[in-house]
């Protein structure tokens, strides 16, 4: 009669197991995330920028020229 117990128990348990995975799975998928709003803003100057020439109008304000037709100013 023990042997038929633990019969029993195992295959409650087989059963029990697998739903119990499901209704965990079912209530996640009901889980609504809010992901913070990010926003990423372009450098002015990258790695595979190359830059032909520089001007330095007066000691505050240079201007560089680069590749593509890429105009840099800066003010420090």
């Amino acid at each position: 009669m023990v042997a038929k117990q633990r019969s029993t128990t195992e295959t409650i348990r087989n059963i029990i197991t697998p739903l119990a995975v499901v209704a965990a799975l079912g209530g996640l998928s009901t889980v609504e995330v809010e992901l913070p709003e990010v926003t990423v803003e372009s450098q002015s100057i990258e790695l595979r920028d190359r830059f032909y020439d520089l001007v330095t109008p007066n000691q505050h304000v240079v201007w560089a020229v680069g590749k593509s037709g890429k105009i840099i100013r800066s003010n420090d």
